[in-house]
C-alpha cells in the first residue's frame, strides 16, 4: 500500500510512503501536531480506503494507526451452458397412406 502525509493545511509533507513486508510504515522526525494520511495505493485486489485519517502526533510519542481495506467486489461473466446430445433416430416404415 502506498500512502500520503498531510500537513493540517492539507499540504504534502511526504509521498510515496510504501508500507514494508509486515504492512507497516515508521515516519521519524516529525513536528508536534495534527497529520492525515491518504491513501493513494493499495493491495492488488482491494479497495483504495477514499478517507483521510487524522493523526495526532506528540513530542516523544508513537502513534499507531490501523487500517482495514475492503476487497473489490468482482464482476465475471456468467456463461451458461446447455449439453445438447445427438441421437439417431430411425425410420419409420412407410404406411402407404
Amino acid at each position: 500500500m502506498e500512502f500520503e502525509l498531510l500537513d493540517e493545511n492539507m499540504e504534502v509533507v511526504y509521498s510515496e510512503l510504501k508500507t514494508d513486508a509486515e504492512g507497516k510504515i515508521e515516519i521519524k522526525h516529525l513536528v508536534p501536531g495534527k497529520y492525515y494520511l491518504r491513501e493513494t495505493k493499495s493491495k492488488e485486489g482491494y479497495e483504495v480506503y477514499d478517507k483521510l485519517i487524522e493523526v495526532q502526533v506528540a513530542m516523544n510519542e508513537q502513534s499507531v494507526v490501523t487500517i482495514n481495506n475492503n476487497q473489490e467486489e468482482t464482476q465475471g461473466e456468467v456463461t451458461l451452458s446447455k449439453k445438447v446430445r445427438n441421437t439417431k433416430m430411425n425410420k419409420l416404415p412407410v404406411t402407404g397412406m
